[in-house]
């Protein structure tokens, strides 16, 4: 059985776009996204709301793409 998103050829900066476009057409007026070694956040505050997702990540060891699992460590800034 192959992995989700195994073979993607989209870009994390789509992606982001892409989910910050439906929230917005959803009322969301806030973004935020933030990664750490273990797990990636992404946070929206709309209608006087806030949500946040906590999304474990693999280790880092059993990555296939270790490049693009690296360059997405750090601190993502929303608007």
């Amino acid at each position: 059985m192959s992995r989700y998103a195994e073979n993607t050829k989209v870009p994390v900066d789509r992606s982001r776009a892409e989910i910050e476009r439906t929230l917005e057409r959803y009322g969301a007026d806030a973004f935020a996204y933030a990664t750490t070694a273990d797990r990636a956040m992404v946070e929206f505050s709309a209608h006087n709301r806030r949500v946040r997702f906590l999304l474990p990540l693999p280790d880092a060891s059993e990555c296939r793409l270790p490049a693009l699992h690296g360059a997405a460590l750090g601190t993502h800034g929303g608007r």
